[in-house]
């Protein structure tokens, strides 16, 4: 089984106009959308199919809701790229608890056919408290390197990360405006999965 739950910190970082950080701790899903009825059989309070405790409701996520999410997925994918995703489909999410979800942004990461590697990531922006969405697609190929892991007894790890660079194409915040560029940083979901998003005022560059 694919499907996991990371553990992790937000960091949000702002140094205009003047610098300013804070971070908490946070849990996000990680599903394999082949694995939904698999992941929640025989769990009361997890649910894939109807109203739960913790509740992955279709509606909550990209595309027409009478679709498989899985469908609509691979096709938003060739809409935005050109290609369409032919291997294993693993979303980045939050899932609806006690009736209310907070979805910033959902990550779903489509995989070559090889269920290796990562070939196209996109990411479904939320812009609370409107409710409306956007879709932003990054492709690569992306790969896994080897570098050196100084935390532990193992002489290396699997790290990838990659920067993607574009600009603003969606309303998300009240206090920023369209006048902004994205560098965004993608691992590939391993042990340690790490995304960095900046966010660039094209003003100030």
């Amino acid at each position: 089984m694919e499907s996991a739950i990371y553990t992790g910190v937000i960091r949000h970082t702002r140094y205009q106009p003047r610098s300013h950080r804070f971070s908490y701790r946070i849990f996000m899903m990680y599903l394999d959308l082949s694995e939904l009825d698999q992941v929640f059989d025989g769990r009361w309070l997890w649910s894939a199919q109807r109203p739960a405790l913790a509740w992955f409701r279709r509606a909550d996520y990209l595309g027409d809701p009478s679709l498989p999410i899985e469908e609509a997925v691979r096709a938003e994918a060739e809409r935005l790229t050109g290609q369409r995703p032919s291997g294993p489909i693993r979303v980045l999410t939050h899932l609806r608890y006690f009736g209310y979800v907070q979805n910033p942004v959902t990550f779903y990461y489509c995989f070559r056919s090889d269920g290796v590697g990562v070939e196209t990531i996109l990411s479904e922006i939320t812009n609370t408290p409107w409710g409306e969405r956007h879709t932003y697609a990054v492709s690569g190929p992306i790969t896994t390197q080897l570098q050196p892991h100084i935390e532990g007894p193992e002489v290396h790890r699997q790290v990838t990360e990659q920067d993607h660079l574009f600009d603003k194409a969606f309303h998300v915040s009240p206090f920023m405006g369209m006048d902004h560029s994205y560098t965004w940083r993608f691992s590939i979901p391993e042990d340690v999965l790490t995304v960095h998003m900046a966010n660039h005022s094209v003003t100030d560059e």
